[in-house]
């Protein structure tokens, strides 16, 4: 164990999937229902179920974050992940570490009023670390997170998404 983490399953899972790729392959699943206005309860596998919401301006109670703050904070746990993941590989240990993610929408583009984008734009990770090693290889571990994270990928590559018929 090094930061809490279970490197050494870690490591089984990694060479697990080094030898047969098929064992990396992760079907993923979320159901939405709706509760009232704007609010919905979302569950993932068997945790408790989390709420969204939109603020008061955007037609809602403004009672939980909504999915947008939700995907940017998924953003921000995903590199966390990758960075916790790839410090404890190398046997560093992390006194404290942060990242702070921001973005934003442009409203306009969101509401079909002007033509363009109306996703996330200009997201940006910021991150604070305190750790036994030196700055050139914290940022490798920031580089590589960014670059490995499946959550950032699928931003950067606007995923193909489908909407089945109802």
């Amino acid at each position: 164990m090094i930061n809490g983490l279970d490197i050494e399953r870690f490591r089984t899972t990694m060479a697990a999937v080094e030898n047969d790729h098929t064992k990396g392959k992760a079907a993923l699943r979320a159901d939405s229902r709706w509760v009232s206005g704007t609010k919905n309860e979302i569950s993932v596998r068997r945790f408790p179920a989390f709420t969204t919401d939109e603020p008061k301006n955007m037609g809602g109670e403004n009672a939980a974050p909504n999915p947008m703050e939700y995907l940017i904070g998924a953003a921000a746990g995903c590199c966390s992940i990758g960075f916790e993941l790839q410090a404890a590989q190398a046997g560093v240990k992390l006194e404290q570490f942060e990242i702070s993610a921001r973005g934003g929408i442009d409203m306009a583009k969101l509401f079909g009023m002007e033509d363009g984008y109306g996703g996330l734009d200009n997201l940006v990770l910021t991150i604070k670390v305190k750790a036994d090693a030196d700055l050139p290889t914290l940022q490798n571990f920031a580089d590589r997170s960014a670059a490995t994270s499946p959550v950032l990928n699928s931003l950067k590559a606007r995923a193909k998404v489908v909407v089945e018929k109802i």
